[in-house]
């Protein structure tokens, strides 16, 4: 009577025959609240009060929890001054995905070879992780933000091709 499995795999809002899904939901039911406090904080800092950008950046969060199996192909990067509030917002989105985020503050743990910590990832929050001239990642970050797969990497460890759910978050 016990479950027989022939792989192991991540697929958001899949349940693969005869595999072990990684995905085991969201850790939070959503429930009707008063969210004001924080919608303002988004509008006024992170989108300095333009609406356009507001419902831009509205559209890519609500993205991850309503077609987790889906990339939009485009990060999100945020500039501002220091302690300005500029990633409560991802700091709330990570602890509404659990165990599918992770927040970095170090480029080899973005773009470095032994990526095996991106399994299982829909949103990567990358803090003052990135100078702007570096040139070297650039190519490494365009197809992590756009490619739908991704080579992962454990050390010790053959790499293996992989789905690639992992949204970016850039936060500077």
């Amino acid at each position: 009577d016990r479950d027989m499995h022939n792989g192991v795999v991540f697929a958001p809002g899949e349940n693969p025959p005869g595999s072990y899904n990684l995905f085991k939901g969201f850790p939070y039911e959503p429930v009707p609240g008063d969210w004001s406090i924080l919608r303002g904080h988004i509008l006024e800092t992170l989108c300095q009060g333009n609406e356009e950008h507001f419902d831009w950046l509205m559209t890519w969060c609500a993205q991850i929890f309503q077609q987790p199996a889906r990339k939009m192909g485009s990060a999100v990067v945020i500039r501002g001054a220091r302690g300005s509030g500029k990633s409560t917002l991802f700091d709330y989105i990570s602890m509404a995905l659990g165990s599918h985020a992770a927040k970095v503050n170090n480029k080899a743990h973005i773009t470095g070879n032994f990526n095996s910590h991106h399994q299982g990832l829909l949103l990567l929050q990358c803090e003052e992780a990135f100078w702007g001239g570096d040139v070297q990642s650039g190519s490494v970050l365009k197809d992590l933000i756009t490619s739908d797969r991704m080579l992962l990497e454990q050390k010790g460890v053959d790499a293996v091709q992989t789905a690639n759910y992992v949204r970016l978050a850039m936060i500077s």
